[in-house]
């Protein structure tokens, strides 16, 4: 289940969901909706973290490759992000909104 758009459900950029600072917002391309982040986000990416220092090491013995254990974990701490509910929510500074009731 990809992050979806708040306000039309079309699916939000995996990019800015995963990789992005806590500052920065997105636009849906679709409706125009601008997202940011809540602070669960935030949480849920420090949690992860620590698990993945430990298992690096355990799967080790397992995944000689260390290039391969990197890439094993990285892909399950971003499944993990994706499937944890209300880490955005639309912003209440978005201009756009009120750049198209002073037009009206």
């Amino acid at each position: 289940m990809l992050p979806k758009c708040l306000n039309c459900q079309k699916n939000i950029s995996l990019a800015w969901f995963v990789v992005a600072r806590m500052s920065t917002k997105y636009r849906c391309t679709e409706c125009g909706a601008l997202h940011e982040f809540t602070q669960r986000h935030k949480l849920i990416g420090i949690i992860a973290v620590i698990p993945l220092i430990t298992l690096v090491n355990v799967l080790e013995s397992i995944v000689p490759s260390s290039v391969l254990r990197f890439i094993l974990l990285l892909a399950l701490a971003v499944i993990v992000m994706i499937f944890i509910p209300k880490q955005h929510r639309l912003s209440e500074y978005d201009n756009l909104k009120e750049e198209i009731k002073n037009n009206d």
